[in-house]
């Protein structure tokens, strides 16, 4: 279990300090405090970062999960020391850890602009947001990375995970969905758009809220999609 943790944590470093990380964060601050308007930068902070960081932890996510199959060294990874379930856990284990450094990175940003706006500030608060804000993103990647796993253990692709990750999870069958709605008005189908995995995970990570029951589910469901694809990911020949 200590090499599964030191490669979690070589890979975490690998990518915080990424040029993409880096740029998109600081394409994300300077939105937020350089450009018009500039009396709602609480509310900005809120509304880029909760639109934003569902992209940039999808690109992420998807290229932790299959990064060796796109530079053909999945060969060495998976024949060697570490067993397949192992593998599975230092890349799950890197999501977790970079997920939670993304919520306090959202608190932080929120916090200084309710500072930069004099707005008071209180380190209880400070703490029970972030304590609140880990939840929500813990819960987020536990559903979308295992979700992204499983399309890679059947890809892969980078492409095709982040793209099927992205469109999934972000809105696009949902508003499918409220279009078809309008146009039958078939209640049922709104039902399903409105209770489908994938939109209660949007709106739950939008909203920073998930009831118990969606959690319930949610973990269920992350646990199906990490299970099937690791009997895939066994199933495979990687000699």
């Amino acid at each position: 279990m200590s090499k599964v943790f030191k490669l979690s944590y070589i890979e975490l470093k690998k990518y915080l300090f990424s040029y993409i990380a880096l740029f998109l964060l600081g394409f994300t601050i300077i939105s937020i405090y350089f450009l018009p308007p500039f009396n709602i930068v609480v509310d900005k902070t809120k509304v880029t970062m909760l639109y934003l960081l569902p992209f940039i932890m999808t690109v992420i996510y998807s290229h932790i999960l299959s990064k060796e199959f796109e530079n053909k060294t999945f060969k060495v990874l998976f024949t060697g020391t570490l067993t397949r379930i192992q593998v599975v856990l230092y890349k799950m284990f890197t999501i977790i850890e970079i997920t939670i450094l993304f919520a306090v990175l959202y608190q932080a940003l929120i916090h200084l602009s309710m500072l930069l706006s004099n707005q008071p500030l209180s380190l209880n608060i400070l703490l029970k947001d972030i304590m609140n804000s880990i939840f929500s993103f813990l819960v987020y990647a536990t559903i979308v990375g295992s979700f992204a796993f499983f399309v890679t253990s059947v890809s892969c692709k980078f492409t095709t995970t982040f793209i099927v990750t992205y469109i999934c999870f972000n809105d696009f069958i949902e508003n499918f969905l409220s279009i078809v709605v309008d146009k039958t008005k078939n209640e049922i189908i709104r039902s399903i758009a409105e209770n489908i995995p994938f939109t209660v995970t949007a709106n739950g990570f939008y909203s920073q809220s998930y009831t118990a029951m969606q959690v319930i589910i949610l973990l269920a469901i992350s646990a199906v999609l990490l299970t099937a694809a690791c009997l895939i990911i066994e199933k495979r020949d990687f000699r």
